[in-house]
C-alpha cells in the first residue's frame, strides 16, 4: 500500500480534503517541524517530547502516563 493510500481512510473519516493537506501553511509547518527535528537530533518518526523527555518510537500507555505525571509534577 502506498503511504498516501494508507492515510486515505483516516482523511475521509475526518473529512480532510486533499487541498487542506497541501499549501503554504502546511509547507511552513513541515519546515518548522524538520528544523526542530534537526535541532534536537531526532533521527525519525515517531518521536514525542513530554516535558524535558524525548521519546523515540511509540511509548506504551503506561510509559506515557508516567511521563505525563512526571511532567505535570515539575
Amino acid at each position: 500500500m502506498q503511504p498516501l493510500a494508507a492515510v486515505a481512510p483516516v482523511r475521509k473519516r475526518l473529512a480532510i480534503t486533499p487541498a487542506a493537506a497541501e499549501g503554504p501553511e502546511v509547507e511552513a509547518q513541515l519546515r518548522r517541524s524538520r528544523a526542530l527535528a534537526h535541532v534536537f537530533a531526532i533521527p525519525g518518526t515517531p518521536a514525542l517530547a513530554v516535558g524535558r523527555t524525548l521519546v523515540l518510537g511509540v511509548p506504551s500507555a503506561a510509559q506515557l502516563e508516567r511521563l505525563l505525571a512526571r511532567a505535570a509534577a515539575t
